[in-house]
């Protein structure tokens, strides 16, 4: 299982406990239960304890069978782009399927015609969000692909 700071303790122990309960009950290793995570420092929970992985995601060895990556309780846990880097790696998965399946570390996204963007931002980093701007809404051509990340 993929850790990373910020995670939501439950989302790791309860998948765990599940796959180690079926290694119980079958009377075998089916799976071989780790933690990884982008290095083997502890890894800080939103609870403020922290678990320590097997190993640095980088020196587990491929390919894996199973993968879980663990919740993060809130949004923007994730901004490491070197955790989505190494996911596509190894997870062998197509740039397209990154952008559909994950948001990739950005979190929620707020739509708001332009002249309203620098308020919109100012808003939010009033409420301590940390606020970029990621894009713009076009006109699409027709037969032109519907999302276009550069």
């Amino acid at each position: 299982m993929l850790i990373y700071p910020g995670i939501a303790p439950l989302d790791v122990a309860g998948p765990l406990q599940v796959f180690g309960f079926s290694n119980f009950l079958m009377n075998r290793q089916l799976y071989d239960i780790k933690t990884v995570a982008p290095t083997v420092d502890a890894v800080p929970t939103q609870l403020g304890f922290s678990f320590l992985p097997a190993c640095a995601m980088t020196s587990l060895p491929l390919p894996v069978d199973t993968l879980l990556v663990s919740g993060g309780g809130r949004p923007g846990t994730v901004t490491d782009p070197a955790i989505f880097d190494w996911l596509q790696r190894a997870g062998n998965v197509a740039e397209s399927e990154m952008h559909r399946v994950f948001n990739c570390g950005i979190g929620m996204v707020i739509v708001v015609a332009a002249d309203d963007a620098d308020e919109a931002i100012a808003t939010l980093a009033a409420q301590g969000e940390r606020v970029f701007r990621v894009g713009t809404v076009v006109p699409r051509a027709p037969g032109a692909p519907a999302t276009v990340v550069a």
